[in-house]
């Protein structure tokens, strides 16, 4: 009875497994992950700002139709960073930027 029971569990969970509908459901969630993090090699040129910067790795996210920003939009800007960024969304980048300068040994301002 109990080898029975088993067989039967076993039977069960193959079918589980080998159901078309499981697979292709678990393969479309898989092929449309997105990568938490992404890391981006950025050389600053001048007079390049940080909204530009932004514009251009997240342009769908945050775009910026004006070539200057008043402070209203840059209040509503930095709503929509912390938003999707979470909210210690500086401080990685200003110890990237910080340990960058180091590495090189480039004078502070």
């Amino acid at each position: 009875y109990v080898g029975h029971q088993k067989n039967q569990s076993a039977k069960k969970y193959n079918n589980f497994l080998n159901n078309i509908y499981l697979k292709k459901t678990l393969n479309e969630i898989i092929n449309n992950l997105e990568p938490r993090y992404k890391k981006y090699k950025h050389k600053i040129k001048s007079g390049e700002t940080f909204d530009k910067i932004l514009e251009k790795y997240y342009s769908k996210e945050f775009k910026i139709e004006t070539k200057t920003i008043t402070q209203k939009q840059y209040e509503l800007l930095h709503e929509k960073i912390v938003d999707y960024f979470g909210p210690y969304c500086g401080y990685a980048q200003q110890f990237l930027f910080k340990m960058e300068r180091e590495n090189y040994e480039k004078k502070w301002l």
